[in-house]
């Protein structure tokens, strides 16, 4: 699991607990919501073996290179280095889905670069380089600010691994002076997620096919004569952003406050990595009477 920390914290409303008589007046909550969601797309258990056994479950980390030392900085910008900006196909998409591979001018006035570039994409299903799906070449020359190099759509089916390179290439060897590597996972745009909790602790599980992105925030909620309303407490949440694997789940524990009998559920909210969209999910509890 990684985190990435911003700092910010978020308060929510304060409310003392001899005010709960006042529920009705509280805000309405989500309605009715599920407590998982269940994607009807899995992946092949070797592509999922692949990548967890590197690491690559994170959309995050999918532009780690298999082999870094492919980066150079020569071209790329990279640590300081580099003549120009980049963009070309990698991370989770869904087959089909156009793409383009450019380049962006760094400096002043227009780049002239007596250079080819190359687009490969591999077939890496198997955990290694397979298959070459796509190959285009042509030279960079001199373009100002901006120029899209090679375009097209993403290869199929759903449920692919490929490997996706962008080099440069000395004119006379044709051999990589510098490479942007990437990997490319072919996925729809489903989640798959299911929220739990017990002994204290929620529980939010990714079953696929995409990462999932959360937060440490949580709504506590109550059904006042048949309509969820948020209950008011005096928690707070550090503003980050979880990510959650492909096959991975993340716990928390949760402070509940003083709470009278009744019918409760935990609403947490997810998104899909790469993707656009957010789902709710909650999971209920009750309070009885000691």
């Amino acid at each position: 699991m990684r985190k990435a920390w911003f700092g910010m914290i978020l308060l929510l409303a304060a409310c003392g607990s001899g005010e709960l008589s006042a529920e009705t007046e509280w805000e309405e909550g989500y309605g009715e919501l599920p407590d998982a969601i269940e994607s009807k797309f899995t992946h092949e258990e070797d592509i999922l073996a692949c990548l967890h056994d590197n690491g690559w479950t994170h959309g995050e980390n999918f532009d780690e290179a298999a082999d870094p030392g492919k980066r150079t900085g020569t071209w790329f910008l990279h640590d300081g280095g580099g003549t120009f900006g980049y963009g070309w196909p990698h991370g989770i998409m869904p087959s089909g889905t156009e793409y383009e591979a450019v380049l962006f001018e760094h400096g002043e006035g227009e780049a002239d670069v007596d250079r080819k570039l190359q687009l490969t994409v591999v077939d890496y299903s198997s955990c290694e380089a397979g298959e070459t799906v796509v190959q285009e070449r042509t030279g960079i020359g001199s373009f100002d600010q901006k120029k899209t190099f090679f375009s097209g759509e993403i290869p199929g089916p759903d449920g692919m691994l490929y490997l996706s390179e962008l080099s440069v290439l000395h004119p006379d060897t044709g051999e990589a002076e510098d490479t942007r590597s990437g990997f490319l996972l072919t996925a729809p745009n489903e989640i798959g997620a299911a929220l739990s909790y017990e002994n204290d602790a929620i529980k939010l599980e990714n079953t696929g096919p995409v990462p999932l992105v959360t937060g440490s925030a949580y709504t506590v909620e109550k059904r006042v004569n048949e309509t969820w309303r948020t209950v008011p407490t005096e928690q707070a949440f550090t503003d980050e952003a979880i990510a959650i694997g492909i096959g991975e789940s993340v716990e928390e524990t949760v402070e509940l406050p003083e709470l009278a009998a009744g019918e409760y559920r935990l609403v947490k909210q997810v998104h899909p990595d790469g993707f656009s969209g957010e789902y709710t999910l909650a999971i209920p509890f009750e309070v009885k009477q000691p």
